[in-house]
């Protein structure tokens, strides 16, 4: 039994879709699962966990992976990150509370990759991730250049009104707080759609959390 668990329902039906579909794991049975507590009350039965980030702050991530080792010592743990902060990875190994890190922006197949090698008792830690470098210097490094050219083409208004976008604003919020006319706010949110590629807000949310949004330098144009 594999479980997986992701707080992204979107991102968590995706690694089992991809796991579905790979021969490695046709006769293996698979699992979503959506809440944290049914991840403790049935990890007895599972030969591994697939885990997202369980919480937010890394001592309740700590706690949480406790929770499974003494729940279930035997268990395979496969930690799914999109952004890495390489200290706190070499505590969770340290500390024998994860088996293997992936970056959830591998490919299918890298992926497949990571989950048959911990299955096969081996520690997996992502060609992408680098545990001697910092933070800063990991993100850059998974940014893909194309990503990169992407943001640098916003101006700095853009990328001011794009980190009130994320952080819930709406349109006349902004235009309050910028001091701007709601119609010069919605031509730039247009600008920044089209120039990120983005179909609507949804799509440009889910675009930056996917090259870790939060760690943009948005000072520099």
């Amino acid at each position: 039994m594999i479980y997986i668990y992701h707080q992204s329902p979107l991102l968590a039906n995706g690694l089992l879709y991809s796991l579905r579909q790979s021969a490695h794991f046709a006769d293996a049975t698979l699992e979503c699962i959506r809440n944290w507590q049914d991840v403790i009350s049935q990890i007895t039965a599972a030969q591994m966990v697939i885990c997202g980030k369980p919480a937010t702050e890394n001592e309740d991530i700590i706690r949480h992976f406790k929770e499974l080792r003494t729940a279930n010592q035997e268990v395979y743990i496969l930690y799914v990150v999109n952004w890495v902060d390489p200290k706190f990875i070499k505590k969770l190994f340290s500390l024998q509370l994860i088996d293997g890190v992936v970056n959830q922006a591998s490919e299918v197949a890298y992926f497949i990759h990571a989950v048959r090698e911990v299955l096969d008792h081996q520690v997996f830690i992502d060609e992408t991730i680098d545990l001697k470098k910092s933070q800063q210097e990991n993100w850059e490094k998974t940014l893909a250049p194309q990503e990169q050219m992407l943001i640098n083409s916003l101006t700095l208004r853009e990328k001011e009104i794009m980190h009130l976008v994320v952080q819930g604003k709406s349109s006349t919020e902004i235009s309050e707080q910028l001091f701007l006319s709601p119609f010069t706010v919605k031509t730039h949110r247009k600008n920044i759609l089209h120039k990120l590629g983005a179909g609507n807000t949804f799509e440009l949310i889910n675009f930056l959390q996917s090259i870790n949004y939060s760690q943009l330098n948005l000072t520099s144009e």
